[in-house]
């Protein structure tokens, strides 16, 4: 359950502003902008871009931004959590956004079309990681699908710890698609938030 009063929002924004040097692509931005859209309209996205305003803090105008332009990926995080804090957005909330990211992609669209197994539309995007960000790096660690699973490891991707939940919709969505499955099960068993050296997700189906 998120404690939505806990969320100070000036403090969030100059934290990940000071500790999250990395760039990732214009189309990550202008996904969150379309999906937030979608989800609670265009008076919707004007909140969030007042809110922040308010605090000092101005975002880019999506009509200008090309999908492969490098942005501060503190970007992506603060509307992440602002989204949480202005809507009032719960766990669910955060996966659900990770797993429709899946179907705005172009890349991961291209793997998905291309690729039958999880596994290798997997490590196809790791490949192209760089590609889209400046930071962290996806690693398989284990893959057996007799036994319905995947091990997967995300190094040096320390952002936010709502992160963590737009993985887990990520990474489920993709393994749904790939197999075929109704719903995958992601668990998140090893988290650098909670002191490990990376995360790491376990994926059923």
């Amino acid at each position: 359950m998120i404690n939505h009063e806990k969320i100070d929002l000036a403090k969030e924004i100059k934290e990940l502003q000071a500790n999250d040097p990395g760039k990732f692509r214009g189309d990550g931005f202008k996904y969150l902008v379309n999906y937030i859209k979608k989800k609670e309209g265009e008076e919707g996205w004007r909140k969030v871009v007042e809110k922040l305003a308010k605090l000092g803090y101005k975002i880019p105008d999506p009509r200008r931004v090309n999908d492969m332009v490098w942005l501060p990926s503190s970007l992506g995080s603060i509307l992440m959590v602002t989204f949480v804090k202005v809507f009032k957005w719960q766990e669910e909330d955060l996966i659900d956004l990770g797993r429709n990211y899946v179907h705005f992609s172009r890349m991961l669209k291209f793997f998905m079309r291309y690729f039958s197994s999880p596994k290798k539309t997997l490590e196809a995007g790791a490949r192209k990681w760089r590609q889209y960000y400046t930071f962290g790096r996806l690693e398989t660690v284990s893959y057996d699908p007799k036994k319905k699973f995947i091990i997967l490891r995300l190094v040096d991707y320390r952002r936010h710890p709502f992160i963590c939940l737009y993985f887990k919709g990520v990474y489920g969505r993709v393994v749904e698609i790939a197999t075929g499955s109704r719903r995958a099960k992601v668990e998140e068993t090893k988290c650098e938030f909670r002191g490990d050296p990376y995360h790491e997700f376990v994926i059923t189906w």
